[in-house]
């Protein structure tokens, strides 16, 4: 850390002592850096009766600027390590900030332009109509007659971000050094902010993400996503289709609206579109990002946005579809799935918690179950286990909690968990599609052939270590012939389970072939070789759990 962040540094220590975290600062020893006369004015102060870490460190955040507050943001998505009602404090905090002079804005656009906006656009107005701690926008109009909004970053703020995330990987790494925060992952989690936060200072990412999701819903009757105006974007200005609408937290005038309760369901149905169908989604629909202009939707803002891969889909698709059938086995499977490390200690109690979530569900009828209770029942039992998940799954679940606290300030028994159960049916039997099967074949084969190739290379390599007596092999002594017994078993459980790939892969290409007999609607050969591959995998659940070893 450079000598110049040090001011800072003891203004960051100053506002956490403050803020009773002083016993964290003594331990790991960086309480000299503190004015003495800042730690006397403490020690004379009287202490709180009851102390409430997560009210505390709130307004610790809050009072050191918008770093810290996207910090206590992004830490509200890690529920593996961040307690609940830690997560339910930060996200609290709002990222309101009083707009810069248009003096800095003109500024900064003519440094990205060259040129005065006034030069740039036929009219721009002064005073913004949002004002956020990154960045403000403006309302314009191009020469071309489109009225556009102007989201223009704010001067210094990258700087500001950068010097502020130095200076937490300094606090990090010094904090676990000395175990002032016992096993928690500090260090880590300053590196993903560093990553996250870095990215949503290039408004070209967000750029990239509208036009994404514009195309996703281009034939969408109900769902506006604003163009992007590609020559008026850069890395500090964002220049997109002006839409107005009423914010969908205005209750007093949404309630007016005839079709309110269709409007949400569609919202809804749009966000969940956009992770289970698309794979990218608006990861931060708070009201204001959400826009109703007659019967239509706008979505707004995409500077966060979750992104699922086909595991993670799939995994989630089979939570939800879990959850809508009432399958404690294939929730619990899902969230052993779901998990990045596989570090889970005790997985009957997770058993058991699981069907306690899914129970609520069996006697409240799906009608009747809060969705957003139900995830964040979810999301409790992913921190009491410690188990580490994706980051956007964490986004899609608070997606959820935020859409269904929305419907129920306009209607108490507005409820989200049913209209998700056609949602998942569909997305079900999209994915068992013969398109999506041939799809999996193939890349299942493209990673085969690819170990193929790999092999005579990995088998020379094994070879010279053999060789040069670089290569170990460490047994444990204990009941040889049995483990021998068992390893022989296994291989051979193995390379039956291979062989039943293969054979279902193969039948899978040979259905892409047209002219040929069919069987009951399937090629021949491909009939043939399914019936195959599922005699060899009833022989195969025999050979496992009845066969002796």
């Amino acid at each position: 850390m450079h000598f110049r962040y040090l001011h800072r540094v003891k203004e960051i220590l100053t506002v956490f002592m403050e803020e009773e975290f002083g016993y964290f600062i003594k331990k790991a020893q960086l309480h000299h850096l503190i004015p003495f006369s800042k730690r006397l004015k403490k020690a004379l102060q009287e202490k709180e009766s009851s102390w409430h870490g997560e009210v505390h460190l709130r307004q610790a955040f809050e009072r050191l600027g918008p770093t810290f507050i996207k910090f206590g943001q992004l830490l509200s998505l890690r529920p593996d390590v961040v307690p609940p009602e830690y997560i339910a404090e930060f996200e609290k905090m709002q990222d309101h900030t009083p707009p810069v002079p248009y003096a800095s804005i003109r500024q900064t656009i003519k440094e990205e332009f060259g040129k005065d906006p006034h030069e740039i656009f036929a009219s721009f107005e002064e005073k913004p109509i949002a004002s956020a701690s990154l960045a403000q926008v403006h309302r314009a109009r191009l020469k071309s007659g489109a009225v556009v909004a102007v989201k223009v970053q704010r001067p210094g703020i990258e700087r500001i971000i950068k010097e502020d995330i130095e200076i937490l990987h300094f606090l990090a790494e010094w904090l676990h050094k000395h175990k002032a925060l016992h096993d928690f992952p500090l260090p880590t989690l300053v590196e993903e902010f560093k990553r996250w936060t870095l990215r949503e200072l290039n408004f070209m990412y967000e750029a990239s993400n509208t036009k994404i999701v514009g195309e996703n819903f281009r034939r969408s009757a109900d769902i506006i996503i604003p163009k992007m105006y590609d020559d008026y974007c850069t890395r500090r200005v964002l220049t997109m289709q002006f839409i107005s609408g009423v914010p969908i937290n205005h209750i007093t005038e949404l309630k007016r609206h005839k079709n309110l309760n269709i409007i949400i369901r569609k919202t809804y149905r749009a966000l969940v579109e956009m992770v289970l169908s698309d794979g990218i989604f608006h990861a931060d629909p708070h009201p204001g990002n959400i826009l109703i202009n007659n019967n239509k939707i706008a979505f707004i803002d995409f500077g966060v946005v979750g992104r699922f891969d086909d595991h993670l889909r799939n995994v989630t698709l089979k939570l939800l579809n879990a959850t809508v059938t009432n399958d404690p086995d294939m929730a619990f499977n899902a969230l052993l799935e779901l998990q990045r490390k596989n570090g889970l200690t005790n997985k009957q109690q997770l058993q058991r918690d699981v069907q306690d979530i899914l129970d609520q569900v069996r006697i409240e009828k799906l009608k009747d179950v809060q969705i957003s209770q139900l995830m964040t029942n979810i999301l409790d039992t992913i921190h009491r286990h410690q188990i580490e998940v994706p980051i956007d799954f964490t986004l899609f679940a608070k997606t959820v909690i935020t859409m269904e606290g929305v419907g129920l300030r306009y209607s108490p028994s507005f409820r989200l968990l049913a209209q998700t159960a056609p949602l998942i049916e569909r997305e079900m039997l999209r994915s068992h599609s013969p398109s999506n099967l041939f799809k999996g074949a193939k890349k299942h084969i493209e990673t085969y052939k690819s170990i193929i190739e790999k092999a005579p290379e990995y088998a020379l390599e094994a070879m010279k270590n053999l060789s040069s007596g670089k290569l170990s092999l460490e047994v444990v002594p204990y009941e040889f012939s049995e483990l021998r017994t068992e390893l022989e078993h296994s291989s051979g459980n193995i390379a039956i389970g291979l062989m039943i790939a293969a054979i279902a892969i193969s039948s899978a290409l040979i259905m892409q072939i047209d002219s040929a007999p069919l069987i009951l609607g399937v090629h021949y050969l491909s009939f043939y070789g399914f019936g195959s591959a599922l005699l060899l995998g009833l022989w195969l659940v025999h050979r496992t759990m009845y066969v002796q070893r």
